[in-house]
């Protein structure tokens, strides 16, 4: 943990990033709540991907590229596309995939949505200005894996446009020891389902331009 700390603090003083770390451990949901709300700030797309070697960034510039086209809020790198290819998943995992898969389109369909609980994802800045405005101190509640899901069914209530593209996910080429709890992970999902199954739609407010958004945000920081 020491050496990758180094290595990203190293490499923001080489390149134009702004590094952005919690002090402690605060768990997946955190992390990613806290990027979104600084990447929306500085950029028309927050890319979300894991820094594992399983997710390839050449994708990324096919999903700016469509966020850039205004004809999707989201975009999805997605296993269950035509072209996709899954390479070395355990074969306990690849079923959780798929039964989120089957049980979301049953419950809660989105359209155009096969991958619910995929971390790579390109999210518009305007859609992440109206998410945070119509959020709390927290965009999600979740901490566990099960927070892809909730971030997706909250967008979902916003009405963002969604579109997939197929990616080669390269599980064999992860270093390190996964830290998700396959069983803990399948209880949070349902944890997340029962909650937003029964609702209709978030409240939605009067929209405002993203760069008043911007400086509401920042006012209130």
């Amino acid at each position: 943990m020491m050496v990758r700390k180094t290595i990203c603090e190293g490499k923001a003083r080489e390149m134009p990033v702004k590094l952005v770390r919690h002090q402690v451990n605060k768990g997946l949901g955190e992390a990613l709540q806290t990027g979104l709300r600084e990447g929306w700030l500085i950029g028309d797309a927050v890319i979300v991907m894991d820094a594992d070697n399983t997710h390839n960034p050449a994708h990324i510039r096919e999903m700016v590229a469509i966020l850039a086209s205004g004809r999707s809020d989201v975009v999805i790198a997605s296993r269950f596309r035509k072209g996709s290819v899954v390479q070395g998943v355990p074969f306990l995992r690849q079923m959780m995939s798929w039964g989120c898969f089957l049980s979301m389109k049953l419950l809660l369909p989105y359209r155009n949505v096969r991958d619910y609980s995929t971390g790579f994802r390109a999210y518009s800045s305007a859609m992440l200005g109206r998410l945070i405005s119509n959020s709390g101190e927290k965009i999600i509640q979740e901490s566990s894996f099960a927070c892809m899901l909730e971030l997706l069914l909250r967008l979902r209530w916003l009405g963002a446009r969604v579109e997939e593209i197929p990616y080669t996910l390269r599980y064999d080429l992860k270093e390190g020891v996964s830290k998700m709890r396959v069983w803990r992970t399948i209880k949070r999902y349902f944890g997340v389902v029962s909650r937003y199954w029964a609702l209709d739609q978030l409240p939605q407010p009067q929209e405002e331009p993203l760069a008043t958004l911007r400086e509401q945000y920042r006012a209130r920081a």
